[in-house]
């Protein structure tokens, strides 16, 4: 066994220790309380994925060359422990990349992560980040086993990435299914061509062993496709129950989402009537203290709209707020209402704005400048931290100076 160990290292040291250095350097640069748990410059977070698919793509291409596996097959040296010789250097490396990881992790975080930074935090990040690894490596391990040479088993990889999308994500697109059951055949797909392949295809002509991977790959994914189109399946393609009471308990939004649909209905608790609702789905969503529904999402042009529903006369009515600031990339954490639910307090782009729910006036608190705003991610507004004090005052975090802010907004 250990030649087979030597011999995979000879030939593939330089992909693992690439491999090994891409997964150290995504933790020196990133900052957070656990490994690979943190924001990391854009682009860096698939530089060790990378490597290590490249690892797995070159496993079996030397046996493949000039007879190799049959040489090797000749010899008192079993399929099992063949493949246990590939397998191995991933897994060695997977875990000593998160090892590493944890340690650069817990030695260069800025200060204010610190007291965050336990031993369970550091074996819970190493261990994710070592299973997601791991299993890239394995995916292009099974690729591997059907043309020989690094391009080959990259084009086998593209054949698997082209049948699940022929196959999952068209049958989501062309139908109100959930491809649960396919999406699941697509990823069983390759393990279980790779060890078919390992164990009776190494020997095989080029063109054998690639109808073969195909073929091995359509099984699953058919099988799993004819598991969603059963009018029994049940897996992803039930409806999904969501009751939200209101503060004072007499009303409450009762709404069931399918894959594609959502139906949402006003239920008023004392009297027991239930009024159908328009789509009140969004990026924020939630009950204000006067038992009033507010919702925001953003619209294609970057613009918030917001709606307000309430309880009247035995009817439901709706006014809409209509935001005129530009806001990108919208998460539930954005908004904070007021405690009296006047107003609506979030960050947009380039400010943290305050939103007057009953007049529908923006004001804008604080705000950065074009060239300030270059220093933060595009993908969040800078004004991550704020919350409200009492009613009539607003506190946040300013991005540039880190310093505690407090307005008065009436």
């Amino acid at each position: 066994m250990q030649y087979l160990l030597w011999k995979e290292w000879q030939e593939r040291r330089l992909w693992l220790l690439l491999w090994l250095l891409a997964m150290a350097g995504t933790a020196l640069v990133g900052k957070g309380p656990s490994p690979f748990g943190f924001d990391v410059p854009a682009g860096w977070t698939m530089i060790p994925a990378l490597f290590a698919l490249l690892s797995g793509l070159a496993g079996y291409g030397s046996e493949l060359v000039g007879g190799r596996a049959a040489f090797l097959f000749s010899r008192p040296v079993g399929w099992g422990r063949v493949l246990l010789a590939k397998v191995l250097p991933g897994a060695a490396t997977a875990l000593l990349g998160a090892i590493v990881g944890a340690v650069a992790c817990r030695f260069t975080l800025p200060a204010h992560y610190l007291p965050f930074v336990t031993p369970l935090s550091l074996t819970l990040g190493a261990l994710g980040i070592g299973v997601v690894m791991l299993t890239v490596y394995l995916i292009g391990l099974a690729c591997s086993t059907t043309l020989r040479g690094l391009a080959g088993a990259a084009l086998a990889l593209l054949l698997w990435l082209a049948l699940m999308m022929a196959g999952a994500f068209s049958l989501e697109s062309q139908s109100d299914v959930s491809p649960a059951w396919s999406f699941i055949g697509s990823l069983a797909g390759p393990p279980l061509a790779g060890l078919v392949l390992a164990r009776f295809g190494l020997t095989l002509a080029p063109g054998v062993r690639l109808a073969r991977f195909v073929l091995l790959l359509f099984v699953p994914l058919a099988l799993g496709a004819l598991l969603d189109l059963t009018p029994a399946n049940t897996l992803l393609n039930r409806t999904w129950p969501d009751v939200l009471v209101s503060p004072s308990g007499r009303y409450a939004i009762a709404r069931e989402q399918t894959k594609n649909r959502e139906q949402a209905w006003w239920v008023t608790l004392d009297e027991g009537a239930r009024l159908p609702l328009p789509d009140v789905s969004g990026n924020f969503l939630c009950w204000l203290p006067n038992d009033r529904y507010v919702t925001a999402f953003m619209d294609d042009t970057q613009q918030w709209r917001i709606s307000l529903y309430w309880y009247e006369g035995g009817r439901i009515v709706r006014r809409a707020v209509e935001s005129p600031v530009a806001a990108r990339y919208p998460e539930r954490d954005d908004f904070q209402p007021s405690p009296d639910g006047r107003h609506l307090l979030y960050g947009a782009d380039t400010a943290l704005l305050l939103l007057d729910l009953t007049t529908g006036a923006t004001r804008t608190l604080a705000g950065l400048d074009a060239a300030a705003r270059e220093r933060f991610s595009r993908h969040r507004s800078p004004y991550e931290r704020f919350w409200w004090q009492d009613a009539a005052t607003v506190g946040y975090i300013d991005p540039v100076t880190e310093k505690r802010a407090v307005v008065t907004v009436r």
